[in-house]
């Protein structure tokens, strides 16, 4: 069963036995440069139903994988526990650079070598 929620300007859909995909308003599709004005909606909640699918469908680690991972690190006592390839990389470039951490340019050159899409 899927189900869909709206509080003040936040949306959130999912499903029972899986995750929750918030969705703050239309921000995170303006953000992406499609005018939100004109839509519905319903167009601004297929649009994030779409994208929930594709999180959890395309997800380099499944919710599962990552609770696995988690789990498994608490059971060994591990301080750090990554989940996710950006994950490791990110913590091995904070490690590398720390002073430079928060600064607009390093999150930059990160976001460009892990692939992720930097909305504006």
């Amino acid at each position: 069963m899927i189900w869909y929620a709206r509080v003040g300007g936040a949306a959130a859909i999912g499903r029972l036995d899986s995750f929750v995909f918030i969705v703050p308003g239309r921000d995170p599709i303006a953000l992406d440069g499609i005018d939100t004005a004109a839509m519905s909606d319903e167009d601004i909640q297929a649009i994030a139903a779409d994208r929930a699918r594709s999180f959890r469908d395309e997800a380099p680690t499944t919710a599962a994988e990552a609770a696995k991972i988690i789990l498994d690190g608490v059971k060994e006592d591990r301080w750090r526990i990554l989940v996710g390839e950006d994950a490791k990389k990110i913590d091995e470039w904070v490690r590398r650079t720390p002073e430079q951490a928060y600064d607009v340019d390093f999150f930059e050159r990160f976001a460009t070598e892990a692939g992720w899409k930097i909305a504006r």
